[in-house]
């Protein structure tokens, strides 16, 4: 005998902001749940309950498309992380035939993703006929993108990943390698409009160059160029590992462009310590660059960040620090302003933030109505940057091929070397 069952009503797509994503980052959670609603888009009730012991449990909503937003730092990662599984998991389980609450879920991840690979410490030897420097890997570090990646796929099982401003092409192929489809959101749109608008440059101009601190951001560099309709110069930088395998020291070379007289847009992906920064900026005035402006996206802003930053704005010709809102600033000095600045000729020059909550709201109501990735990338247009591998990339655009470092063995704690 057969039973007719009503079927519950369900939201055609959604987003999902937890309790704890709203506490990590409250200001741009508003923004962005505002323009969620202008766009018409709900969101999708997430209840969290316990048990009598303490153990937690998770009611939800249903949806058929629904996206998941979280900030991922070295700041949040141990709240988020047991969250984003058991929420997920919660949305997407299907254990029996009452079936998922979501039929598919996005992730939207704002993460500092600069664990994408092991690290290689620059390696030679003559004694042993290796002449050119190659790489050893250091064996024993962690790698946390990856991890995420598989956490997404296989304890999410989410459909897909959309990230913002991602470290490097190495990240983007670990989600691409656990089978999820995978767009890169950019800030660069958000950059030009702010540069053009508060009138530090102008579309086309001849005398801007837009340059990146090394190889790996030049996907970003290139995109940014040809945005603005401006030039291109290229750094590379070769870091040399230290003893204890994490921290490093960092040299840099002009390799293509011309940076006299010109005023340099400076894009990265983030600011950590700010030490590559400086030495970048170091650079860039050994070649004589007019003025610098700094655009990098997350102020992920950790160690000593803040007198490092305080150094760049103290060159003359620095005219600007700016970042967006994507992540709060964290890891503040106290007795201090939150922005590192300095006082030149009596006026205030402080790094600033751009806000990108509008920006974002429009991004996820575009991938909420669409019907799959491919469809989105065609309406968000210069907002999707194409994380393209940077030895491909420089090869393009200098018709030069550049030579990649070898990885000639492994580099292990207790500081023994074994080549393949």
């Amino acid at each position: 005998m057969s039973r007719l069952v009503k079927e519950l009503p369900r939201h055609e797509t959604a987003y999902v902001l937890t309790g704890l994503t709203r506490w990590l980052h409250p200001a741009l959670a508003h923004t962005v749940i505002g323009q969620l609603a202008k766009a018409g888009i709900p969101e999708l009730e997430v209840r969290q309950k316990a048990f009598g012991d303490g153990m937690p449990l998770y009611l939800v909503d249903s949806a058929q498309h629904a996206l998941l937003l979280y900030w991922l730092t070295g700041e949040t990662w141990e709240q988020v992380i047991p969250e984003l599984c058991l929420v997920g998991s919660a949305l997407t389980i299907n254990p029996d035939q009452a079936g998922s609450n979501v039929d598919r879920l996005g992730v939207f991840l704002v993460i500092d993703g600069r664990q994408d690979r092991r690290t290689r410490k620059p390696f030679a030897d003559e004694g042993i006929g290796l002449n050119e420097k190659g790489n050893l890997i250091v064996k024993s570090q962690f790698l946390f993108v990856p991890v995420i990646a598989k956490i997404l796929a296989h304890v999410v099982k989410a459909s897909y990943v959309c990230t913002v401003d991602l470290h490097s092409h190495y990240a983007a192929k670990s989600f691409r390698d656990e089978g999820l489809d995978f767009i890169n959101l950019t800030a660069l749109p958000v950059f030009a409009d702010g540069l053009i608008q508060g009138g530090y440059i102008n579309r086309g101009d001849q005398d801007v160059v837009i340059s990146t601190t090394d190889l790996g951001g030049l996907p970003r560099a290139y995109a940014m160029s040809e945005l603005l309709d401006v030039s291109l110069a290229i750094i590379l930088k070769k870091r040399k590992m230290s003893s204890n395998d994490v921290d490093s020291q960092v040299e840099s070379e002009l390799a293509h462009g011309d940076l006299k007289d010109k005023i340099v847009i400076l894009v990265d992906d983030m600011i950590a310590s700010g030490g590559s920064m400086e030495k970048a900026v170091q650079l860039i005035l050994k070649y004589g660059a007019r003025e610098i402006i700094i655009c990098a996206t997350l102020p992920v802003c950790c160690g000593n960040y803040y007198t490092n930053l305080e150094k760049v704005l103290s060159f003359p010709q620095v005219r600007m620090i700016f970042v967006t809102d994507a992540l709060p600033l964290q890891d503040r000095p106290q007795n201090a302003i939150s922005l590192p600045y300095v006082f030149e000729e009596g006026e205030q020059k402080q790094m600033q933030y751009l806000p990108i909550g509008q920006y974002l709201g429009w991004a996820i109501s575009v991938l909420l109505r669409s019907a799959d990735l491919l469809e989105a990338k065609k309406e968000l247009g210069n907002a999707v940057l194409n994380l393209r591998d940077p030895y491909s990339l420089y090869q393009e655009i200098t018709g030069e091929e550049l030579q990649r470092p070898e990885d000639v063995g492994v580099y292990h704690r207790d500081q023994q070397i074994l080549l393949f």
